[in-house]
Protein backbone atom coordinates (compact mmCIF):
# COMPACT_ATOMS: atom_id res chain seq x y z
CA UNK A 1 0.00 0.00 0.00
CA UNK A 2 3.00 2.43 0.74
CA UNK A 3 4.51 2.22 -2.02
CA UNK A 4 1.35 2.04 -4.23
CA UNK A 5 2.28 -1.09 -5.79
CA UNK A 6 0.16 -4.04 -6.59
CA UNK A 7 0.73 -7.79 -5.23
CA UNK A 8 1.42 -8.98 -8.52
CA UNK A 9 3.75 -6.08 -8.83
CA UNK A 10 5.50 -6.73 -5.96
CA UNK A 11 5.93 -10.39 -6.81
CA UNK A 12 7.39 -9.71 -10.42
CA UNK A 13 9.60 -7.30 -8.36
CA UNK A 14 10.93 -9.74 -6.08
CA UNK A 15 11.49 -12.46 -8.34
CA UNK A 16 13.84 -10.48 -10.55
CA UNK A 17 15.75 -9.69 -7.03
CA UNK A 18 15.76 -13.11 -6.00
CA UNK A 19 16.97 -13.78 -10.30
CA UNK A 20 20.16 -11.27 -10.02
CA UNK A 21 20.82 -13.07 -6.56
CA UNK A 22 19.62 -9.92 -4.39
CA UNK A 23 17.18 -12.08 -2.36
CA UNK A 24 17.13 -15.67 -1.05
CA UNK A 25 14.32 -17.72 -1.74
CA UNK A 26 11.28 -15.73 0.30
CA UNK A 27 9.69 -18.22 1.43
CA UNK A 28 9.54 -19.98 5.45
CA UNK A 29 7.44 -20.35 8.06
CA UNK A 30 9.91 -18.86 10.95
CA UNK A 31 8.26 -16.26 12.17
CA UNK A 32 10.76 -15.82 15.39
CA UNK A 33 14.60 -15.13 15.90
CA UNK A 34 16.92 -17.29 17.45
CA UNK A 35 17.28 -16.75 21.28
CA UNK A 36 20.37 -14.26 21.21
CA UNK A 37 19.57 -12.43 18.19
CA UNK A 38 21.19 -9.11 18.60
CA UNK A 39 18.64 -6.62 16.73
CA UNK A 40 19.82 -3.45 18.02
CA UNK A 41 23.58 -4.35 16.95
CA UNK A 42 22.04 -4.79 13.14
CA UNK A 43 19.93 -1.62 13.21
CA UNK A 44 23.15 -0.03 14.60
CA UNK A 45 25.17 -1.23 11.48
CA UNK A 46 22.46 1.01 9.42
CA UNK A 47 22.98 4.04 10.94
CA UNK A 48 25.49 5.16 9.03
CA UNK A 49 23.68 4.98 5.67
CA UNK A 50 22.58 8.00 3.85
CA UNK A 51 19.46 6.41 2.78
CA UNK A 52 17.73 5.16 5.92
CA UNK A 53 20.24 6.31 8.86
CA UNK A 54 17.99 8.35 10.28
CA UNK A 55 15.71 6.55 10.17
CA UNK A 56 17.93 3.31 12.30
CA UNK A 57 18.81 6.58 14.46
CA UNK A 58 15.25 7.06 15.47
CA UNK A 59 14.86 3.44 16.32
CA UNK A 60 17.94 3.40 18.38
CA UNK A 61 17.04 6.62 20.21
CA UNK A 62 13.53 4.83 21.92
CA UNK A 63 11.49 3.59 18.81
CA UNK A 64 12.29 0.00 18.37
CA UNK A 65 10.68 -2.51 20.21
CA UNK A 66 11.68 -6.26 20.38
CA UNK A 67 9.38 -8.23 18.12
CA UNK A 68 7.19 -10.48 19.54
CA UNK A 69 7.72 -14.52 19.13
CA UNK A 70 6.13 -16.27 16.50
CA UNK A 71 5.16 -20.16 17.14
CA UNK A 72 7.42 -21.43 14.15
CA UNK A 73 11.14 -21.88 13.48
CA UNK A 74 11.73 -23.76 10.35
CA UNK A 75 15.11 -22.49 10.91
CA UNK A 76 15.88 -21.54 6.86
CA UNK A 77 16.82 -18.18 8.31
CA UNK A 78 15.62 -15.38 10.10
CA UNK A 79 12.12 -13.71 9.67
Amino acid sequence: RKLRLSSDRTMQIAESLYQRGYLSYPRTETDRFKEGTDLRTLIGAQAPSPQWGAFAQGLLAGGFEEPRDGGHDDGAHPP
